[in-house]
């Protein structure tokens, strides 16, 4: 059984985890004989340390394979276009050469408008073509929603994809507005175990990190969604950890960049902006963690925490995977569906996406008051978050093993 796996970004923990479970789930439940053969497929070109990082947390074999969406950065405004306009057709022509069995698309939202629409309508044009050649999955996703042209565009280009939606406004968009045929409700495959997170005593000493005795923030690189100030976003950023340092002794504070791919958006380069702000704050309680890290060592020190303040979606699923309670910074649709009302966490959700916010500096009381919220019901969140997770385990497993059965089928 050959599969193609369309991995979003390999510098993104989030897309990073829903593979590593996939995989490693489908190799449970699987009733082949045959081990399965996994070509991973990006528009990311990966050095050997990249490659190498990548198999340390892929548990089975796998082959890499790179298509451009954009050509190098020599090339003429006619070349890029042409490149752009072709990616569908050369990723189609990919899995057509290669004779996969079936082809997977990670989850995520990257479906949707927030993103951008050039980047949305190949993604769109990529699947259908994809869908034409060979059964095509797309696993955990929040879709939609869409306006416009968008919305017979994606209502075409997805009809022959079998879709696992991963919280019901997705579902009963997928269903109702766009009317498509075959959608199943599931969740985020990050709520289910990846590669290596038992091996959370190792991490905590790499990383001089003592369990419950820190508390992680994920300052999002996408700063452009909260506010139209890049200085009003690193200095909000900079003051809400001033006033946790103050409301919170004794405790380390753990800058994690979540998502590195590209500088533009890098939780990186956010990171380190905001770490030139701190003058004031112990510089001794301040531990940055920029650099490109393996995703279990990733969801262990989120999990490890007292807590986490995240921008990043998927920095909170880990949070919660692992017990511990997270407060995010929302700027899309998402993080309703699934920490709100899939998860059933809406006191923990801060609609951050209004400029104003964080020209007034509210959006510093507005996490401050969430920290409250927390601390003083930690251990009543703790026990519910067990519980809710177990629920979105058993739903993520849904689509593995369906998919599971239905490759089965084929062989």
């Amino acid at each position: 059984m050959k599969i193609g796996v369309k991995f979003w970004n390999t510098k993104n923990y989030g897309d990073e985890m829903m593979v590593a479970s996939f995989v490693r789930n489908y190799c449970i439940v699987t009733k082949s004989k045959k081990e399965p053969e996994f070509h991973l497929i990006s528009n990311l070109k990966l050095k050997r340390e990249d490659y190498i990082r990548v198999s340390k947390f892929i548990p089975t074999k796998f082959q890499y394979i790179q298509v451009s969406i954009l050509s190098n950065h020599n090339a003429s405004l006619l070349q890029k276009a042409m490149a752009l306009i072709s990616y569908p057709l050369r990723f189609s022509l990919t899995v057509l050469r290669n004779k996969y069995d079936a082809m997977l698309v990670s989850g995520g939202d990257v479906l949707s408008e927030y993103y951008g629409l050039l980047g949305l309508t190949l993604e769109l044009m990529t699947i259908w073509l994809t869908s034409i050649i060979t059964p095509t999955f797309i696993l955990g996703s929040s879709i939609g929603p869409f306006k416009s042209w968008r919305v017979f565009l994606a209502k075409t280009a997805l009809s022959k994809s079998k879709i696992y939606a991963r919280d019901m406004l997705t579902y009963k968009y997928l269903i109702e507005q766009l009317n498509l045929p075959s959608v199943k409700k599931s969740a985020d495959l990050a709520f289910l175990d990846i590669p290596n997170q038992d091996k959370e005593k190792d991490v905590l000493v790499n990383f001089e990190l003592d369990k419950d005795r820190y508390i992680t923030i994920v300052p999002s690189g996408l700063w452009m969604k909260y506010t139209d100030n890049y200085e009003t976003y690193i200095n909000t950023w900079a003051k809400i950890i001033q006033e946790i340092q103050g409301k919170i002794p004794h405790t380390k504070i753990v800058l994690l960049a979540h998502v590195l791919h590209s500088p533009s958006v890098s939780d990186a380069s956010i990171i380190n902006q905001i770490c030139e702000k701190l003058e004031s704050v112990d510089s001794n309680r301040i531990k940055k963690i920029e650099r490109p890290i393996l995703p279990h060592e990733a969801r262990i020190i989120l999990g490890n925490g007292i807590f986490t303040i995240t921008g990043r979606m998927h920095a909170a699923i880990s949070t919660f995977q692992m017990g511990k309670p997270a407060i995010s910074l929302s700027y899309s649709v998402k993080y309703d569906g699934i920490i709100g009302k899939e998860l059933g966490f809406p006191e923990l959700v801060i609609k951050a996406d209004t400029p104003k916010l964080w020209q007034s500096g509210e959006i510093v009381n507005l996490v401050l008051n969430k920290v409250d919220y927390v601390m003083g019901r930690y251990h009543i969140l703790k026990r519910k978050i067990q519980k809710h997770v177990e629920i979105q385990k058993k739903k993520a497993l849904i689509q593995i093993e369906d998919i599971a059965r239905i490759l089965d089928e084929l062989q």
